[in-house]
């Protein structure tokens, strides 16, 4: 099993995930309390599928970060935060 670092920004928003690379057939997002995003995939999958993958979960991967974020946190969320908790409920 291979695990490596990484971040990804969407919209005002820097997430920071684990990288995850096993001999599984099948891709997984999960998003751990405190916010730590793990990222399931393949061995051999490549670096742009990998990431268009992660674009296509912009919405969740979001919602799902900023939700362990703020339930973690004892301060209210910052402004960028409200305004990305608020568009992604409206989303949904």
């Amino acid at each position: 099993m291979e695990h490596k670092k990484g971040q990804i920004t969407y919209s005002a928003i820097t997430i920071p995930y684990e990288l995850i690379r096993s001999d599984r057939k099948t891709y997984a997002i999960s998003v751990e309390p405190g916010g730590i995003v793990k990222v399931r995939v393949p061995r051999k999958l490549n670096e742009k599928f990998l990431f268009h993958f992660l674009e296509e979960k912009e919405d969740w991967i979001t919602k799902k970060y900023l939700q362990a974020k703020t339930v973690e946190k004892e301060l209210p969320p910052t402004e960028a935060e409200k305004l990305l908790i608020k568009r992604y409920k409206n989303a949904a």
